[in-house]
């Protein structure tokens, strides 16, 4: 076997092997947990400081009784939990990534 053909064996197989591993865990941002008789259709988001509009979290939704933990999709944000019917049914400020965060709705 020649020494470009082992070389070339080597590089396949470190590519083969980089593709192949086990991705990271991260641990999530936030722990939310619904203590209320009542489903939590979605927690929304918006930056911190801001007045913009809330932006749904995309699988949100807590059963009552369950807990969700989710990664911040922001540095800086605002959460909103709301109900089936738009109800709000609380709000958090200035949660930061770099903090661990637990919210409990009752």
């Amino acid at each position: 076997m020649s020494h470009t053909t082992k070389i070339l064996i080597g590089v396949l197989v470190l590519l083969a092997t980089g593709c192949a591993s086990t991705p990271v865990e991260m641990q999530p941002d936030a722990v939310v947990h619904n203590r209320q008789h009542t489903q939590i259709k979605t927690l929304a988001f918006r930056p911190c400081d801001t007045t913009l509009t809330w932006t749904p979290i995309h699988g949100s939704s807590i059963a009552s009784g369950e807990s969700l933990r989710l990664q911040l999709p922001k540095d800086c944000v605002d959460l909103q939990a709301q109900s089936e019917d738009g109800k709000v049914l609380g709000t958090q400020h200035d949660i930061k990534r770099q903090y661990p965060f637990q919210w409990e709705l009752y």
